[in-house]
């Protein structure tokens, strides 16, 4: 049986690892309360698996190489601010 969970990820900090079911599916990012948020598709019962992703404001100038388009997940609005949301692939 499979639900869906919610998780939030940091915007002090430009990584945030995730500890999630594995083969959890990403359906839906959104701002909530403030917070880029990541909702999953997964299996509770699951092993746990662990998950990264990265967050980059619109117009730095410091964003990876490693980076690609394959890895985006989704842009957030929150307040003025714009942030697109990049899963690491590993």
């Amino acid at each position: 049986m499979k639900t869906i969970w919610k998780y939030a990820l940091h915007l002090d900090t430009y990584t945030t690892m995730l500890h999630i079911p594995a083969g959890a599916e990403l359906l839906h990012i959104a701002a909530q309360n403030g917070k880029p948020c990541l909702w999953f598709l997964l299996n509770p019962n699951a092993r746990e698996a662990t998950r990264i992703f990265n967050v980059c404001g619109t117009g730095w100038a410091s964003i990876p190489d490693s980076i690609s388009k394959t890895d985006y997940c989704g842009t957030v609005h929150i307040d003025q601010y714009v942030w697109h949301i990049f899963e690491v692939r590993t």
